[in-house]
C-alpha cells in the first residue's frame, strides 16, 4: 500500500474508541504472540507498511475484539491472531453526539473502572469538558499553530549534517523509561497505552524491535516519520475567554525521545544562561541568583522579566535546528527527523451542520477527524521540546 493511504488510514485511527487500560488475561497471551510476531516482522522488513502494521493493531483489530465487534471471544481470537490478514480496514467513522463527556460522580466512577485514577483526580478538580470543535474553535486552534516561516529550517535534506558519534541509546534506558510512564498516560492517535506497550515487551522480539526503532529515530532513519509524531489535539476552555489546545502524542515517540534525551542531552549544552532543563536543584539556583543580585554581588544592574506569548508554536524552526546543530549536536538527528516536516494534530470530526429539516452530517474526512498542521516551533508535549525552544532562543 502507498505511504500515503497508510497515513490516511493511521488518521482514522485517531478518533475510533481507545481501549480501557485493563483487560481480561485471556487476552494477554494473544495480544503478546501478535505484536511479537509483528515485530519480527518488522525487524526483517522494516518498511513503512510493517511499522503501520504495528501502530494500527490496537485499534484495527485488538479493541474490536475486547469489545465483541468481532464475533464471540474465541472466533475473535482466531481472527485476531492472523492479523492483519483476514481483518478489513473498512471502520465506519466514528458517531457524533452532542452530550457532554461523563461528569461528577458517574464520570469518576467510570474512569476509575478503567483503570484510569489519575483522570479520575482530575475530574474531580475540574468537571469542564472539552470544547465541541466547530469552525469557530477549530479557527482558534488553527491562530495557535502558524505556517512554517522556512520551508526548510533543516536545510537541504541531502546535506549531512550532525555527523558526529552518538552515544547510540541501550535496551537499559529504554527499559527504565518505560517503567517510569504512569500508566494512565493517555493514549495518541493509534490508541497504544503504556499497559500494552509493557505487556508487548514481555515478548523478546517486541523488545528488540522497540530499542531498534528508538536507535532509528536516534540516527533520523525510522519511517513513519507523521505517524509516530501525530497527536490528538483535544479543546478547552482557557479563562476569561479562549482556547487552550492539549496535543497528545504517541506512546512510542514519547518513549523513544525520553530515552534519547535521558542518554545524550547533557545540561551544559545550555550553561549559563537557562537553569530550567536538566538543571539540578530546581528554581533554587533561580532564587540564589536574585539573592545576589539583590544584595549588589553582581555587576548587574538591570533584571527582566519576559513572558512570550504561545512560545513553544512561534520559535523558528530554523533557529532550532542551527542551535541544535551548535550547542547540542548529539541531538540534531533526531531533531533534523522529528521537525523538518510538519506533523499531523489530530482533531474531533467536525460536527453536522444545520440542515433544513435535519442536521447535515459530515463527509469524506470530516466524518473521521479534523486536521491542522505543527509547523512551526516545537511540540507541545515532546520531551525533546523544552531543551529545544531552551535552545533556539540561547543566541537571544
Amino acid at each position: 500500500m502507498a505511504y500515503d493511504d497508510l497515513l490516511l488510514g493511521f488518521k482514522k485511527l485517531s478518533n475510533l474508541p481507545e481501549a480501557p487500560l485493563r483487560f481480561h488475561h485471556y487476552w494477554a497471551e494473544t495480544f503478546t504472540t501478535v505484536t511479537g510476531r509483528l515485530a519480527r516482522e518488522y525487524l526483517d522488513d522494516p518498511t513503512e507498511q510493517r511499522l503501520f502494521d504495528i501502530l494500527a493493531f490496537p485499534k484495527l483489530a485488538f479493541i474490536p475484539a475486547v469489545a465483541r465487534q468481532l464475533g464471540d471471544p474465541a472466533r475473535a481470537k482466531v481472527r485476531v491472531t492472523r492479523y492483519p490478514q483476514g481483518l478489513s480496514p473498512r471502520l465506519d467513522p466514528p458517531r457524533h453526539s452532542k452530550s457532554k463527556p461523563a461528569s461528577g460522580a458517574a464520570g469518576v466512577e467510570k474512569a476509575i473502572e478503567a483503570g484510569r485514577f489519575s483522570r479520575a483526580a482530575k475530574m474531580l478538580a475540574n468537571t469542564t469538558p472539552p470544547l465541541e470543535v466547530d469552525e469557530e474553535v477549530y479557527e482558534a486552534l488553527r491562530s495557535k499553530h502558524p505556517a512554517a516561516s522556512a520551508p526548510r529550517p533543516f536545510g537541504d535534506p541531502g546535506r549531512r549534517r550532525g555527523e558526529r558519534t552518538l552515544n547510540v541509546v541501550d535496551a537499559g534506558v529504554v527499559e527504565e523509561v518505560v517503567k517510569r510512564f504512569k500508566q494512565d498516560t493517555a493514549a495518541g492517535p493509534s490508541g497504544w497505552t503504556v499497559p500494552m506497550l509493557r505487556l508487548a515487551l514481555k515478548a523478546d522480539a517486541f523488545a528488540d524491535f522497540f530499542v531498534a526503532l528508538v536507535q532509528q529515530i536516534q540516527q533520523g532513519t525510522a519511517p513513519c516519520v507523521e505517524m509516530l509524531t501525530a497527536a490528538r489535539l483535544i479543546a478547552l476552555p482557557k479563562k476569561p475567554s479562549g482556547v487552550r489546545p492539549i496535543a497528545v502524542g504517541e506512546i512510542f515517540y514519547r518513549c523513544a525521545m525520553k530515552a534519547i534525551v535521558r542518554q545524550t542531552f547533557h545540561q551544559d549544552s545550555l550553561k549559563p544562561f537557562q537553569l530550567g532543563v536538566g538543571s539540578k536543584g530546581g528554581v533554587e539556583p533561580v532564587v540564589r541568583f536574585g539573592e545576589q543580585f539583590a544584595e549588589g554581588h553582581m555587576s548587574h544592574t538591570h533584571g527582566v522579566s519576559l513572558d512570550f506569548s504561545n512560545a513553544f508554536n512561534s520559535v523558528a524552526r530554523s533557529a532550532v535546528a542551527e542551535s541544535t546543530f551548535k550547542f547540542a549536536p548529539k541531538l540534531y538527528k533526531a531533531t533534523r527527523w522529528a521537525y523538518s516536516k510538519p506533523s499531523p494534530l489530530l482533531l474531533a470530526p467536525r460536527p453536522p451542520s444545520e440542515g433544513l429539516e435535519a442536521p447535515v452530517q459530515p463527509t469524506g474526512t470530516d466524518a473521521w477527524f479534523q486536521e491542522l498542521e505543527s509547523a512551526e516551533g516545537v511540540r507541545q508535549g515532546d520531551p525533546l521540546g523544552p531543551a529545544l525552544f531552551s535552545l533556539a532562543i540561547r543566541p537571544l
